[in-house]
């Protein structure tokens, strides 16, 4: 009975959630099966478009194994059973944006930090969940972002 009525609470809570919501701007409501092709410059760490909240957009992805394709939070998304996403500080803060229950996301604190190779950063994530991965900037421009994850450099 208890289980029940935590699950209608979260149901809930889940819908008022989404029902505040903005909606997306017609002018950006363009699938990105549809969307014109991205702007992206050669991967550059300075660049002011990294520092910004980032979606995973897994079908743009066909074509380029190894390569993470990333969409900023605001783009128009087809419907996907949860996304994962994350954002860079300039200060080194790293807020990774993992799917969790319900489709919904689970925040994960790290940081971030430069290393000797041109455009790759050390990842360090904290909490119960820690880890440390390489992350190389292969392109950026306002509209995308390309990432490869790699385990050691």
């Amino acid at each position: 009975m208890k289980k029940t009525l935590l699950l209608l609470l979260l149901f809930c809570c889940a819908t008022v959630l989404c029902a505040q919501t903005k909606p997306v701007a017609k002018s950006k409501a363009k699938s990105s099966a549809k969307a014109a092709p991205a702007k992206t410059a050669p991967a550059s760490m300075s660049s002011a478009a990294l520092y910004q909240k980032w979606m995973h957009s897994f079908e743009d992805e066909k074509g380029q194994p190894g390569v993470e394709v990333y969409r900023p939070e605001g783009f128009a998304f087809p419907p996907a059973r949860g996304r994962k996403g994350l954002k860079l500080g300039k200060d080194g803060m790293l807020v990774r944006f993992d799917i969790g229950p319900s489709d919904g996301e689970k925040v994960v604190m790290g940081r971030w930090e430069r290393t000797k190779l041109p455009n790759t950063m050390k990842v360090t994530v904290q909490g119960a969940e820690s880890e440390v991965y390489f992350l190389e900037v292969v392109s950026v421009g306002e509209d995308m972002l390309k990432v490869r994850r790699k385990s050691e450099i």
